[in-house]
């Protein structure tokens, strides 16, 4: 689907309640266990599709975690610094902004999404 669908370079590739696998207080194991998790997609994603190497290139993989330790929406609204620096987020949110830069903005993908769910339809 990602190579019909041409959704690889639209796609960003998210591993979600990261405070489960790596202390997110100590950038060095979060930093090691995000390698080993990458590695392990970028791997795995080559195994299914046989990846270009500008594809491998091209991938965005981030890792977060939307809510840290379980502590709810209430105590992060009230901790808002501690979480940002915690969960990762402004890294999703920075590769979310570089794709659509790179896919021509935001109309530009609308368009292009409608087109070929379109032209998908038949009578």
């Amino acid at each position: 689907m990602f190579r019909t669908l041409n959704l690889l370079s639209r796609t960003i590739f998210v591993i979600s309640r990261f405070d489960e696998e790596a202390d997110i207080e100590d950038e060095e194991d979060y930093n090691k266990r995000f390698e080993i998790k990458k590695e392990n997609i970028q791997s795995r994603l080559n195994d299914l599709i046989s990846l270009s190497e500008e594809e491998k290139e091209s991938l965005i993989i981030v890792a977060v975690a939307a809510n840290p330790y379980d502590l709810g929406v209430e105590h992060w609204l009230k901790h808002q610094e501690e979480f940002q620096k915690l969960s990762h987020i402004k890294t999703l949110q920075d590769a979310t902004q570089k794709k659509i830069k790179e896919n021509g903005g935001k109309l530009t993908i609308i368009r292009r999404s409608q087109k070929k769910r379109h032209s998908r339809c038949y009578l």
